[in-house]
């Protein structure tokens, strides 16, 4: 059984080397990665499929074409918590390079426990 993980991140070098971290830590080879560039292409996906493993950018672009926002993945993060039509990844990873993100969000907003 392979481990199926979403990857939502905005630059394709970014996401490649992501992919590529993640693959060489692993102790199996068989992941099935997705990749999405934009909140409304990720949701789309999580609509649909069940992910392992979401590993999500903050600063995102909502819609494809779209410039990145600061809190785009954020987004994502509240969607999954209110709507019920998207699957719940097992795991999330935030990544971002704001420093200042704990002060604008408070650093355990948006975590909570699967039940």
């Amino acid at each position: 059984m392979s481990l199926r993980i979403l990857l939502v991140e905005e630059d394709p070098a970014h996401a490649e080397t992501l992919q590529n971290a993640v693959r060489d830590r692993m102790l199996s080879n068989e992941i099935d990665y997705e990749t999405s560039t934009n909140v409304h292409a990720a949701a789309e996906l999580l609509r649909t499929h069940y992910y392992d493993l979401l590993i999500l950018d903050i600063l995102l672009p909502v819609r494809d074409g779209g410039h990145p926002i600061g809190d785009g993945g954020v987004r994502l993060l509240r969607a999954l918590k209110t709507h019920t039509d998207l699957r719940l990844p097992g795991y999330i990873i935030g990544l971002t390079a704001r420093e200042n993100l704990a002060a604008l969000y408070g650093p355990a907003q948006f975590y909570w426990i699967r039940v």
